[in-house]
């Protein structure tokens, strides 16, 4: 039985908890954490499915091997392929745009450190002044 993945508003809820203990957070920021929450939670679920993939009992190759990361497919005509597990590329799809978002909300070790500081606060500031009008 497949995991149940998080919901996706209690993955805005972790992320906009962790920028306002950060003092990072804004209102104008609320897209940028749907968009991530919403990632996040197809990534989960993505990595479920890969985790509990199981295959067709006919294909025997695969039978004893419950998470495989390859595949083994044979053609109406016995040709065997191997192949990667189609549900990882999935997943990585996912990780990769969470990965944008993070970054784009400055949550990503590379650019937190693209601000600092001053530049930091100003851009906060900012970002406080437009969410207030």
């Amino acid at each position: 039985m497949s995991k149940k993945a998080k919901s996706v508003q209690t993955y805005k809820n972790k992320i906009k908890k962790a920028l306002e203990d950060s003092n990072m957070y804004s209102p104008l920021l609320d897209f940028a954490i749907e968009d991530l929450a919403q990632v996040s939670h197809l990534k989960e679920q993505a990595f479920n499915d890969a985790r509990d993939f199981s295959f067709h009992k006919q294909d025997g190759l695969n039978r004893n091997n419950k998470n495989p990361s390859v595949i083994v497919e044979v053609s109406r005509e016995g040709a065997v392929r191997y192949k990667a597990n189609p549900a990882y590329g999935v997943y990585l799809d996912f990780v990769r745009e969470s990965q944008k978002v993070l970054d784009g909300l400055l949550m990503t070790a590379k650019s937190a450190n693209l601000i600092q500081g001053d530049e930091f606060d100003e851009l906060r500031e900012r970002l406080e002044e437009a969410a207030n009008g």
